[in-house]
């Protein structure tokens, strides 16, 4: 699969990836919207979430997100983490589930 650059400004982000191993990049990024990202069971990535009004939730997978005095952010690996997978709001949820 190839890499995947997803960007909007007043709107959501919902994708579902049937496979994220090897050398994948997938980047989302919003200012006003929620990110939903959906990812197999045994997807092989390092996460980076960030969010500066809002909650990240990737429960699925047993990340855990710190929260800051503003803001959130998550980062760990699934598998082995070897793709990368970025995701950025300001005003927004994340939640990375799995399929």
């Amino acid at each position: 699969m190839d890499d995947a650059s997803l960007s909007t400004v007043n709107g959501a982000i919902d994708a579902h990836f049937t496979k994220l191993d090897g050398r994948q990049n997938v980047k989302a990024e919003t200012v006003n919207g929620r990110v939903a990202i959906t990812i197999p069971k045994d997807a092989d990535v390092e996460v980076s979430a960030d969010t500066l009004n809002g909650g990240i939730n990737a429960g699925d997978f047993g990340l855990e997100t710190e929260k800051g005095f503003v803001g959130s952010d998550l980062h760990g690996d699934i598998g082995g983490g070897s793709a990368r997978l970025n995701i950025d709001t300001v005003n927004g949820s994340i939640r990375i589930r799995s399929d």
